[in-house]
This record gives C-alpha cells, structure tokens and sequence, in this order.
C-alpha cells in the first residue's frame, strides 16, 4: 500500500494521507477512508447511531450527504479549514449538494493534487489499473498536465 500514496499531511496533531485504492483517490486517517471525489466537511451534530449512542458535535467528514466517515469534533475551524485546503475537500454548512464538478475543481486546486499527479509520473502503469469510480477524469487530466509540464520543461 506505500506505494499508492501520493500525500501526507499532519493536521491537529493527526497524520492524513491521500492514497490511490481500486476505485480512485482517497483520503485516509488511521483505519477511516473516503473517497475524496464524494466527501465533504461538516461542522454539526449527527444522529444518534442505531445504538442509540450519542455522536459529539463537531467536524465530520462525509461521504455523499450523510455517510459519517471520520469524527474529527476535537477539530478546530482553522485546522477542518487545513484539510479542506490540503485534500481539495469541500465544507458544506448544511446538506447542501456540491456538484461532482465543483467537488472535482476542489481536488484541482490543492496540493494532494500536486502530489497525485506526480505520483502519477512515476508510476504510470500503476495508475492506469485504478479506476475512477468517485473522481471522474482524474487519471485524463494527470496525464494532460503531466504531457503540457514536459513539454515547458523540454
């Protein structure tokens, strides 16, 4: 698995990493993932699990619209704000539906971007047997990007 990993950050404390599974890429935290295309940052707080259990209010991130993926409620603002910047995931402060296009756009402009699309680069076939079930166009556009810095470089 070392070598699907194409970004790290340490944020509040905790160690996050971008990592390329069967499906695309996805953001990690310990034994949580999600894929990054359909997750989103929440501040709120959820319902109770069917145990009855109460949830902490706090930042969550999301899968589509309610699927709680990782508890980050120990989160700050500035640092949920960090992970959003650094992963390209999208804070949402109600249910509110983001397009896969403006989600797409999020990835594309934050550094697991940077480092997904030299990842790619260095391991071409590799990345040629991921999919791209959550993050559509993802492995297209590394391979344009990677195409147009060659060619500037060269």
């Amino acid at each position: 698995m070392r070598n699907r990993i194409f970004h790290r950050a340490m944020i509040g404390g905790q160690r996050f990493v971008g990592v390329l599974l069967d499906e695309g890429p996805y953001l990690a935290w310990g034994a949580a993932n999600v894929p990054i295309g359909v997750a989103s940052l929440r501040r709120f707080k959820p319902p109770p699990r069917p145990s009855g259990r109460p949830l902490p209010k706090g930042w969550w991130v999301i899968k589509n619209h309610h699927e709680l993926r990782m508890d980050l409620h120990s989160f700050t603002n500035a640092e949920a704000r960090t992970l959003s910047s650094e992963f390209g995931i999208i804070v949402v402060e109600t249910t509110e539906d983001f397009s896969a296009y403006a989600r797409r756009d999020c990835f594309f402009a934050s550094p697991a971007w940077e480092g997904l699309r030299i990842w790619v680069m260095r391991h071409p076939r590799l990345a040629r047997t991921v999919g791209d079930d959550y993050l559509l166009g993802w492995r297209s556009r590394s391979v344009i990007n990677n195409s147009l810095n060659s060619v500037a470089l060269g």
